[in-house]
């Protein structure tokens, strides 16, 4: 984590792939038309890549954001919640519901059977979870390309 903190000003920067999948996501959102929600979760905004991108492609009434850190995020949010998402079930944005639950590039951290589970208990009924992630072998494929 204390590499992620250290290389904020410069993340956007070097981070083609996160942008790509952040795109993707927003892709899916236009392809079945779901831009309107009341309440948005983002989850794991870090310095706001998907934040901005995905505020650019649906309307809402109310977005919450959340990270393990707090960043300085340039988009425009109702409530900032830091947070480790793995103890998801202490905070008060657990006991809210929401209509679009999202995250880029942030569920490969956390216990991803727990994680569903209380984001599942988070969605209104016909809410969307909306996410991506690395696979197995993503740090091991990083580590080759960059020695």
């Amino acid at each position: 984590m204390q590499t992620f903190i250290k290389a904020k000003n410069t993340y956007s920067a070097n981070t083609p792939v996160q942008k790509f999948m952040a795109k993707e996501l927003c892709k899916m959102l236009i392809e079945y038309e779901c831009s309107c929600f009341n309440e948005v979760f983002e989850f794991g905004c870090g310095v706001g890549v998907f934040s901005q991108i995905l505020q650019e492609n649906i309307q809402f009434k109310k977005y919450f954001l959340n990270d393990y850190f707090y960043f300085e995020n340039p988009c425009k949010y109702d409530e900032f919640g830091v947070f480790d998402m793995n103890e998801l079930k202490s905070h008060h944005f657990y006991n809210k519901k929401f209509d679009l639950i999202a995250s880029n590039a942030c569920m490969q951290w956390l216990n991803i059977d727990n994680a569903l589970d209380n984001l599942a208990n988070m969605l209104n009924k016909n809410g969307i979870l909306l996410f991506s992630t690395f696979g197995e072998k993503n740090f091991t494929q990083i580590k080759q390309s960059t020695n």
